[in-house]
């Protein structure tokens, strides 16, 4: 039963599936909040419904969609030499649980940016949650099309950014 339940949150969609619930067609799920208490349901067609938000918070930590959580976190950034005299901008920070434990560890100024609007929307809800304030700002990019500033930042560490791209177009 578990396994079957695993199985059927992390299977990806095809992206003719992903077309054909974004139109309300057969796949498209019933209306309402989701369990696991995230707020509002994820947007038809996305690849992480509040039930599988609610599955991976309670496998790897809150806000955290892969394993590792906090210690991979801070394993990860520890070469950064992060304080809240820098900034950092994390691509790829999924539904913010690294981004929140970068602020809360180092205070540094962190820019989580995200392709997915229902991980967008779950790292908002966490941050506010968190009252992690000015300190996180989180935004939507597109990895066909990336608009970063350059000089915006002092650092950036990219979780995984590019696991929905097709990178073809921009190599």
């Amino acid at each position: 039963m578990i396994a079957f339940s695993l199985g059927k949150l992390f299977r990806r969609s095809s992206p003719a599936q992903q077309a054909e619930a974004a139109s309300g067609g057969p796949a498209h799920g019933a209306a309402g909040a989701q369990p696991g208490g995230r707020g509002k349901p994820a947007a038809p067609g996305s690849a992480w419904p509040q039930a599988r938000l609610a599955l991976t918070d309670q496998l790897w930590g809150p806000g955290y969609i892969d394993p590792g959580g906090e210690i991979e976190t801070m394993r990860l950034i520890r070469p950064l030499s992060l304080s809240s005299a820098v900034s950092l901008l994390l691509i790829g920070m999924g539904s913010g649980g690294a981004a929140g434990v970068i602020v809360r560890n180092t205070g540094a100024w962190v820019t989580g940016m995200e392709t997915d609007p229902a991980l967008i929307a779950a790292a908002a809800i966490l941050a506010k949650r968190s009252q992690l304030g000015k300190k996180l700002t989180v935004k939507l990019w597109h990895p066909q099309k990336p608009d970063f500033q350059a000089g915006s930042h002092h650092h950036c560490l990219a979780l995984e950014p590019l696991h929905d791209a097709q990178p073809e177009p921009i190599l």
